[in-house]
């Protein structure tokens, strides 16, 4: 069992969520580009999901 007081623990998700963006931001936090939406075009196209880009599930 841990204790942290609630300044502390949003401190540390703040500097955890800017190093995440920091790393993994250009590759992952970004808009797609044409090849990345001709991909998932197709990719939707095989399952059955026609013009679907992409899916909150």
């Amino acid at each position: 069992y841990l204790r942290i007081g609630q300044d502390t623990t949003t401190e540390s998700v703040r500097r955890f969520a800017k190093l995440v963006i920091r790393l993994y931001g250009e590759q992952y936090l970004r808009a797609p580009n044409e090849e990345d939406t001709k991909r998932l075009m197709e990719m939707n196209e095989k399952r059955g999901w026609l013009g679907m880009l992409g899916s909150l599930d």
